[in-house]
């Protein structure tokens, strides 16, 4: 029902650049809902700016984050596309839209919106399936999220642990997280804590990936929250 999160949020795993340090991207269940925030783009004082990424989608993100070009962005999203066709799925198109690390190498943040367009389950079809019982959708996605971590796994990432599938609201919008802590490419490194939403927005999904050192949390998880709940979906 849902296999298009699978082949989704494998190629998210490489557009967030998984496999590579350098650009690396990369409970019980509950249903919450993520309150927007508003960001004033013309506080000088601020860390944060906010940032237009076309297709209707804007987002406050660090000002001092390194930003990785589009040439960078053009290579991983064919990476992903390669990847994909290896693996048996098909390739619809995943756009990157933006791609940021916390520091230019090794970095303990990094942080990932693109777009997936069209999408296999439209934001009404999603909140039909919310609203007959969000019981099946959640053991579907356990499913599939399973699948998720073993075509990863056979991709050379190594997860250390996937955690349960949630379904929130982000904006308005219907969404799916994804959670997973993979292990780090660079000895000694530590684990990187991998979160994927997925936000149905009408026939498109938009995909959201924050990506933090699991021993420095406390650093990143604030910056990243922050990002997420300022962000901007307009049909």
């Amino acid at each position: 029902m849902l296999s298009y999160l699978r082949a989704l949020a494998l190629a998210t795993i490489v557009l967030s650049g998984g496999c590579n340090e350098i650009v690396e991207t990369q409970a019980p269940t509950v249903t919450a809902d993520l309150q927007s925030i508003a960001v004033d783009p013309g506080a000088d004082e601020s860390q944060f700016e906010v940032r237009d990424l076309g297709e209707g989608i804007s987002i406050s993100v660090p000002r001092h984050w390194f930003v990785l070009d589009e040439t960078m962005r053009a290579n991983l999203s064919a990476s992903a596309e390669a990847r994909l066709r290896q693996s048996g799925h098909g390739w619809t198109g995943t756009q990157s839209l933006l791609a940021m690390n916390a520091a230019p190498s090794s970095p303990g943040a990094m942080l990932r919106v693109s777009v997936k367009s069209p999408a296999e389950l439209r934001e009404q079809d999603f909140e039909a399936y919310i609203r007959n019982g969000q019981q099946e959708l959640l053991a579907a996605l356990r499913t599939e999220q399973a699948t998720m971590v073993a075509s990863l796994q056979a991709g050379g990432v190594n997860v250390v642990e996937s955690f349960e599938p949630q379904i929130m609201r982000i904006g308005g919008h219907p969404a799916v997280l994804l959670r997973y802590q993979r292990a780090s490419s660079i000895a000694g490194a530590g684990d990187m804590v991998v979160r994927q939403f997925h936000i149905a927005s009408n026939d498109r999904t938009v995909v959201v990936t924050l990506s933090h050192r699991a021993a420095e949390a406390p650093i990143w998880t604030p910056i990243l929250d922050y990002s997420l709940a300022s962000i901007s979906i307009s049909d």
